[in-house]
């Protein structure tokens, strides 16, 4: 049977059928890389910032191989083992429990309190730290806002209870409190009846679970009249200014509230 014959004019309105579904095939294909390349810039620009290699000072250069290591697997957000961990806190031991309960530092200094950001974010802000303990630095408040959890779920069951004591002992051995230049006391929560100056201070056993009450948990929580958020106590005016008078000191620094411009 014989083909049938097509005109010159369809042939013509043929191809630009065809032209026309290769264009808009195109302009789709190419509208499409278009926005990968958007969602990869966005990306991009979210994404974290190249950060210096962390130096360690020079009297810790014998330590400096597995130290170093476990730092270059945290900078790329690489999960350390529990050995690594354990290590790493067993290192700090070492060094917090030489350390007074009220630290003495010297300005330039920024002070921070409640670093509740992303990992990068700490890295950003600082390059030599000194860490003081907060209420969240315990075992009660560890296994209700879920650290407990995170270290269970993290690692096998066997160490994982090992990896979470390690931290606690770390905690148990942190500073309550540092004094600025001696002018500025800096603790978490804020001040205590029971513990009116910083040679007092000194003497107490810090290296515990906080208690239920008492001067240590004051430090961490809050001081003077009862407190809404249930621990703690409520302070004032009147018991920052005696306590900086007796103390010889100019201001009180403390963290553990929201405030809406980050500071007040």
């Amino acid at each position: 049977m014989p083909s049938p014959r097509v005109s010159a004019a369809e042939l013509q309105r043929e191809e630009e059928r065809q032209e026309a579904l290769f264009n808009s095939s195109r302009r789709g294909q190419q509208q499409q890389q278009q926005q990968q390349q958007q969602k990869g810039a966005a990306a991009a620009a979210f994404s974290p910032p190249p950060m210096p290699p962390l130096r360690l000072p020079t009297n810790c250069n014998k330590r400096a191989d597995s130290i170093e290591g476990c730092i270059s697997k945290l900078l790329q957000c690489e999960a350390l083992a529990a050995a690594e961990v354990q290590q790493l806190c067993r290192k700090l031991s070492e060094v917090l429990v030489r350390e007074p309960n009220c630290l003495a530092v010297e300005t330039p200094v920024t002070v921070a309190g409640d670093i509740h950001g992303q990992f990068y974010d700490l890295l950003e802000l600082f390059r030599v730290v000194f860490v003081l303990r907060g209420n969240h630095e315990s075992r009660s408040i560890t296994e209700v806002y879920g650290f407990y959890d995170e270290c269970m779920r993290k690692f096998a069951a066997a160490a994982a209870a090992c990896v979470y004591k390690s931290f606690m002992e770390v905690f148990d051995l942190l500073p309550l409190a540092a004094a600025v230049d001696n002018e500025y006391f800096c603790a978490h929560g804020g001040l205590s009846r029971e513990i009116t100056s910083i040679d007092q201070l000194q003497t107490i056993n810090r290296q515990q679970e906080p208690p239920s009450e008492g001067g240590m948990s004051e430090l961490l929580c809050e001081g003077f009249a009862p407190s809404s958020r249930g621990a703690g106590l409520l302070w004032g005016k009147e018991v920052t200014e005696r306590f900086l008078h007796l103390n010889n000191l100019k201001c009180v620094c403390r963290a553990h509230q929201l405030v809406a411009d980050g500071y007040q």
